[in-house]
């Protein structure tokens, strides 16, 4: 029986009864109406807790609702003392979701074989918003969600290509803050830093060399566990002895070509033995002391607003969570049509299935979807965002075929609503050039990456703009910083790109025609979706990229079966190479403005990288006319 059924016919009881009873007895059955309350006690009232910089959403009431926001405030706030940071930037829109029970949280656990996943705590990203989700049923949920912050933290507060080992370090050490009224105890080591004194230290020197391909960072076991709490151990050390500051002299150095060890000395005044020395001192001297802090006067009070969430508006955030799952997205997607069948104008319903739609590249169900979420004037930054996205990415060709001016619009409206809306942004430059404002792309470029520096598409995205503005050495000095990059994925890209530009230097200063960045370069993986995970249990170092080559030749025949990518026949003197172009309509050319699939015995000159004998991928392309 449904509560609404159950306390309909409970208060029907109740009343029919007292037609028939003393007054003693009414008195007593009366009580017979209170089954009304007891059949919805179980049912969550969910409320919505906004403070200054965050957005709670919950079903355990007002209070635990206060109490989750004011939390998120102090740890924010903490962030900026540790970093001595008067401005704390959040560049994506986060939503954190407190649920009463762990009944609650595990319906959006991460699976494993099909079964939801043991977690107290849960953070989900993408590019239009962030998710944290909390069990408030358990005694400490914090350590997960707030380890991931600190690294959404660090991402937007810091500047780039700092070493892995620091910024696991610092999220480490941020997740162990414990808060208790006004009093923060700052440093509390994690229970898992035990492994430290079974296992043994690393050296100094190979704690600093770990990267993204490492097997010691991406391999289960011991080793992966000693990275982590030692990486925790050394920011512990910098941060209690005044070394934090240090940090941005030791990237600088790396930055400049210096070795891991002469980059140690430069910054800190000692070696990799020196350094050695003194953290296995800190350990096992039982130096590592935590200290406490006050909690900045008046986050706990100021600006708290709270509102009762309409009917099906907990149905519909909790719908636009899955959709941002993998291990959801098709429930979400149902959720989504249920809260719609009920409440056709549901904004975030509407929002929910539109964005199923442009992840799964049905654009025009995906438009009809959005038009109707942001048709009474959405105050809701992610929906003027995803229409815009949705422009850009409709059939591949938005920016040419007339809808900057709209995509702009709405770009600027999500902006307006939200002023960090870093992906806003990047979006809007792509506008702005597209309607000849050169300038003005180049601002919004570097706004973006004021906003969120360590993110390198925004980073490309501002070299493109400079180059489209023939600004060449202001966008080989941005590509030079992504260089430095320990992604190997990226560093390709990078050199990929200057190669690129400086070609495009090179003729227009002999006044010859260049054609190319017309469009947004893509990347790999679709809005909002995380790259595929790898085996992380068989995941070797990735290979260093192999160096752009150029080769001049004829262009024997171009095919385009495979399209938007193409294959080149080009024979040289020496020998016939096979070259794919992955983007025919993102390809730079020199010397053609279009590119075409019916060339044939055309003399060009190429830049690749070879992928093996007699193959390569095209990086840009001259054609003699």
């Amino acid at each position: 029986m449904g509560k609404r059924e159950c306390a309909r016919q409970a208060v029907g009881v109740a009343w029919r009864q007292m037609e028939f009873m003393s007054a003693r007895r009414r008195l007593a059955a009366s009580a017979a109406a209170m089954l009304s309350a007891l059949c919805w006690a179980g049912e969550a009232r969910w409320v919505e807790v906004s403070s200054p910089h965050f957005s709670v959403v919950t079903d355990a009431g007002e209070r635990r609702g206060r109490e989750v926001a004011l939390r998120f405030e102090q740890m924010r706030a903490v962030f900026g003392a540790l970093l001595v940071k008067a401005r704390v930037s959040q560049p994506v829109p986060l939503q954190i979701i407190a649920f009463r029970s762990t009944k609650e949280l595990r319906q959006f656990a991460p699976l494993w074989k099909g079964k939801a996943t043991e977690v107290s705590g849960l953070f989900e990203a993408s590019t239009d918003r962030d998710y944290i989700m909390v069990d408030l049923s358990v005694e400490d949920p914090w350590q997960v969600v707030f380890h991931e912050y600190g690294h959404e933290l660090l991402n937007a507060n810091t500047a780039a290509n700092s070493p892995l080992w620091f910024d696991e370090g610092f999220a480490g050490y941020f997740s162990t803050i414990q808060i208790e009224g006004k009093k923060v105890s700052v440093g509390l080591p994690p229970k898992e830093a035990r492994i430290l004194g079974s296992s043994g230290l690393m050296t100094t020197h190979d704690l600093f060399q770990v990267g993204h391909g490492s097997r010691v960072y991406n391999e289960s076991g011991d080793h992966r566990s000693v990275f982590y709490m030692q990486s925790w151990l050394v920011v512990h050390w910098m941060i209690h002895t005044k070394h934090l500051g240090k940090m941005a002299d030791y990237v600088a150095a790396l930055e400049e070509g210096a070795t891991v060890e002469a980059a140690m000395q430069k910054a800190f005044g000692m070696d990799g033995t020196a350094f050695d020395r003194e953290i296995r001192q800190y350990w096992s001297n039982g130096r590592m002391q935590y200290y406490a802090m006050t909690a900045p006067a008046g986050i706990e009070s100021e600006g708290y607003v709270v509102t009762s969430l309409a009917e099906h508006q907990p149905e519909a955030i909790l719908a636009d969570v899955h959709m941002h799952s993998v291990d959801y997205r098709q429930q979400g997607f149902r959720e989504a049509q249920e809260v719609l069948a009920a409440d056709a104008n549901n904004e975030i319903g509407l929002r929910a299935v539109g964005y199923y739609y442009l992840l799964t590249k049905n654009y025009e169900q995906a438009g009809e979807y959005f038009r109707k979420a942001a048709k009474e004037d959405s105050k809701d930054s992610r929906t003027h965002y995803l229409a815009a996205m949705l422009l850009n990415r409709e059939g591949g060709d938005a920016l040419e075929s007339g809808k900057a001016e709209e995509m702009r619009e709405h770009l600027e409206r999500a902006i307006a609503l939200d002023p960090e809306y870093a992906d806003a942004y990047y979006l809007l430059a792509f506008a702005r050039v597209s309607a000849g404002d050169k300038a003005g792309a180049i601002a919004v470029a570097r706004r973006a990456v004021e906003l969120n520096p360590r993110n390198p598409d925004y980073r490309m995205n501002l070299a493109q703009m400079c180059a489209i503005s023939q600004q060449w050495e202001a966008a080989l000095a941005v590509l030079r910083t992504l260089e430095k990059s320990d992604d190997p994925a990226v560093v390709e890209r990078a050199e990929d790109f200057k190669v690129q530009v400086e070609t495009m230097r090179e003729y227009a200063q002999r006044g010859a025609r260049v054609e190319g960045f017309s469009k947004r370069t893509q990347t790999t993986a679709p809005v909002g979706l995380p790259p595929a995970e790898a085996d992380t249990a068989t995941v070797p170092p990735r290979p260093k990229a192999k160096e752009v080559r150029f080769t001049r030749g004829k262009l024997v025949n171009v095919d385009c079966t495979a399209k938007p990518g193409a294959l080149l026949t080009v024979t040289t003197a020496l020998r016939t190479w096979k070259l794919t172009v992955a983007d025919a309509g993102q390809l730079v050319l020199i010397g053609a403005k279009k590119f075409a699939c019916d060339w044939t015995n055309k003399e060009v000159g190429v830049n690749f990288r070879e992928t093996a004998a007699g193959e390569g991928t095209v990086v840009s392309l001259e054609v003699q006319e």
